[in-house]
């Protein structure tokens, strides 16, 4: 049961840590975008 606690809590850490990555890209390329337009 420990164990699996552990494999869950590693999987929502990865999650979080790819949304976070992936939504900081995002925001960059918005960024960007928005330099342009100006």
């Amino acid at each position: 049961m420990k164990q699996h606690k552990k494999m869950v809590i590693k999987k929502v850490f990865h999650v979080f840590f790819f949304l976070k990555y992936f939504g900081g890209c995002l925001f960059m390329q918005t960024i960007k975008i928005n330099l342009k337009l100006y």
